[in-house]
Formats: C-alpha cells, sequence, structure tokens
C-alpha cells in the first residue's frame, strides 16, 4: 500500500497547468480507469471481512465504523 500511496501522492503534486490538454485528458481517463479498479478491491477487500464476521472483533456494529 506504501506504493499506492506514494502513487497518488505524486498524481496530486502534478502541476495541472503544466499540462496540455491531450495529457489532461489522458490523465482523466487513466485516473477513473484506477479508481475504478480500487473501488472493485474495496468491494472485495469488504465482502470478505464481512464474510469472516472480522468487523465484530472490534465491537463495531457496521464495516464503516
Amino acid at each position: 500500500m506504501g506504493e499506492l500511496r506514494s502513487a497518488v501522492d505524486a498524481l496530486a503534486a502534478l502541476d495541472l497547468d503544466g499540462l496540455d490538454n491531450t495529457t489532461l485528458g489522458e490523465l482523466i481517463v487513466e485516473a477513473c480507469r484506477q479508481r475504478d479498479r480500487l473501488d472493485g478491491l474495496c468491494h472485495r477487500l469488504v465482502g470478505e471481512h464481512d464474510r469472516r464476521l472480522a468487523w465484530k472483533a472490534d465491537g463495531a456494529r457496521s464495516e464503516k465504523q
């Protein structure tokens, strides 16, 4: 996860004013594609966490706590 965090930090620090329109558009498409992949991973992780009832161990009433 450290590598992912570093990659997101680097993207967040981009100077958007310095990007041409083509590059900006490509970044939008790719960022959204990767966000969708991360959403899928989150759903898998939460599903497994729920299947195991792992959230009960810390007294949480739901996965969001």
